[in-house]
């Protein structure tokens, strides 16, 4: 079973706020910071962390038996690296993307910093790499700011004609991004795939 989780750094644009006017540089670090711990610690339990903001982490990680404690523990590692209290909140639903609806509606009601619910039952993920062909001739003919733009225009376009399938997208940096979504929906996403030029 896997499950499907949302992690928030609570009250955290209020701490940015706190920070004055010379805070772009500590931002930075704080949220690289946290984001290389936590995939750290959820690689170790054989998950996988998508950067959905800064503030908010879409996890997925692998049903066990422990898994209330082990979150705990992956938490309260965490919190010595964030200036904020975090809370998170597993879902077992039909498909990522409702999961993690589903995860966001219920974390602002959350009084515990963890919850686990599995009333739904994910046995497996699909997830497709795409590597976008010739980038890199592509940065040496154009720059590297285009170059990136084209993945941010890709990015959106999987985001917005792929949501109705219940897709999540992640960009993991240089030319690859990763979607997420129910392996019953695999046909369709390899075949709308297929059709892009």
């Amino acid at each position: 079973m896997v499950c499907v989780g949302l992690l928030q750094l609570v009250n955290y644009r209020e701490w940015t706020e706190s920070l004055g006017y010379d805070r772009e540089w500590l931002i930075q670090i704080t949220q690289s910071t946290i984001y290389k711990e936590l995939v750290s610690k959820i690689k170790n339990i054989g998950g996988v962390v998508l950067q959905c903001r800064h503030d908010y982490f879409i996890v997925l990680e692998p049903y066990l038996e422990n898994l209330k404690e082990v979150n705990k523990n992956i938490i309260d590692e965490l919190s010595e690296y964030s200036p904020v209290p975090i809370k998170l909140i597993l879902v077992c639903g039909n498909d990522p993307y409702a999961a993690q609806d589903k995860a966001c509606k219920l974390l602002q009601r959350m009084k515990d910093s963890i919850t686990i619910l599995t009333d739904g039952n994910i046995r497996e993920v699909g997830i497709v790499h795409v590597d976008v062909n010739d980038f890199t001739n592509l940065t040496f003919t154009n720059n590297a700011y285009d170059s990136y733009v084209e993945i941010v225009n890709l990015i959106w376009r999987f985001t917005n004609e792929l949501k109705g399938l219940g897709v999540l997208v992640q960009y993991l940096g240089g030319d690859n991004i990763a979607l997420i979504f129910s392996p019953k929906r695999i046909n369709e996403v390899i075949n709308y795939i297929n059709k892009i030029p």
